[in-house]
């Protein structure tokens, strides 16, 4: 088996990051190579200075840079790029 997995959903705290964890998880288990991409991140927790599921990939799963985009603002990543002035 080879090729990508999108994991996607129309809500927040629906699952996507369990859900792309287990299969992650999952497919090394079985001896895959495996890596996971989070093309954008919204939503800075400012105690912290991090990103809920960016952070929970590196430290959690040792993903290295999971993610591109990072945007503070805790919206949409299209809104979030409109707030932020980013293109």
């Amino acid at each position: 088996m080879s090729g990508a997995y999108f994991i996607t959903g129309t809500g927040t705290d629906i699952g996507k990051t369990v859900a792309t964890s287990v299969l992650y998880l999952s497919l090394q288990a079985i001896g895959k190579t495996v890596t996971i991409l989070k093309p954008f991140q919204t939503g800075l927790i400012e105690e912290t200075n991090t990103y809920p599921d960016v952070s929970w990939y590196e430290q959690e799963l040792g993903v290295k840079e999971p993610g591109f985009h990072m945007l503070p603002p805790e919206t949409s990543p299209h809104l979030a790029v409109k707030l932020t002035g980013q293109q």
